[in-house]
């Protein structure tokens, strides 16, 4: 894991805002804390079944507009509750 600063896209506002991110390497998909999601506009999609600690664990999935060192992506994201 790595801490990076990267600019993720708020749809409220019609603007990057940047966050200090932890970056796990082998994940598949970026997770956001859904109070941060709602902030930022990111809307709800899909659910996505995982199994989590002995436990299912259900969270919906978002698309997410990131810009690191001005290069932008689209990424699958997931919204969780923390």
């Amino acid at each position: 894991m790595i801490l990076i600063d990267v600019e993720i896209y708020n749809k409220t506002e019609n603007e990057f805002e940047l966050f200090e991110s932890i970056i796990d390497t082998g994940s598949t998909y970026c997770v956001i804390e859904k109070q941060i999601a709602d902030k930022l506009g990111l809307e709800s999609g899909d659910i996505l079944h995982l199994w989590q600690m002995g436990n299912a664990l259900a969270v919906p999935k978002t698309k997410m507009k990131l810009r690191y060192k001005r290069t932008e992506y689209d990424v699958d994201g997931l919204i969780v509750e923390i």
